[in-house]
Order: C-alpha cells, then sequence, then structure tokens
C-alpha cells in the first residue's frame, strides 16, 4: 500500500489515540506494548472511507504486518472490551 494523506491528518492521530487507550495500548492479537499501530478490521483496500473507533483495533506491526488485506474476525473476540 502507498502513502496514504488521510493517516497525517490531527483526525486521524487523534482517533489513533483514543483507540490505543481503549485497548490498553497493547496489541490485541498478541499482547505487545511495543511498535503500535491501529488497522481497520475490514482493510481500508476492502471497503475504503472513513472508519469509526469501533471498527479500528490496535495492532503491533508484526500482527498488523500478517494481517495485511484479510479481514481477521479473531480481532474482535480478543480485544479487552470484549472479554
Amino acid at each position: 500500500m502507498g502513502y496514504r494523506p488521510d493517516l497525517a491528518t490531527a483526525e486521524w492521530k487523534a482517533q489513533a489515540e483514543r483507540v490505543k487507550a481503549r485497548d490498553g495500548h497493547v496489541c490485541t492479537a498478541c499482547g505487545s506494548d511495543a511498535d503500535l499501530t491501529v488497522d481497520h478490521i475490514v482493510p481500508h483496500a476492502v471497503e475504503p472511507g472513513p472508519r469509526l473507533d469501533s471498527e479500528l483495533v490496535t495492532l503491533c506491526r508484526r500482527c498488523n504486518g500478517r494481517k495485511s488485506d484479510k479481514v481477521d474476525v479473531r480481532l474482535t473476540w480478543r480485544s479487552p472490551r470484549w472479554q
């Protein structure tokens, strides 16, 4: 995926921080607290456009790379907010 200018906006950065805080600042797939990113549960490539916080998940860079442009339904039930 190429550069996406929407990921550089103040709005996205604020939303990403809210999602990380909601998820306890850990990867919802593996529990790591290192190199965190925020990813779309349904990939942007599949369904482009803005997202609600509930449609985003915190992943470490490693898990985000593994997920790539796939939909991983396990991310929804592993999230601390669903336990």
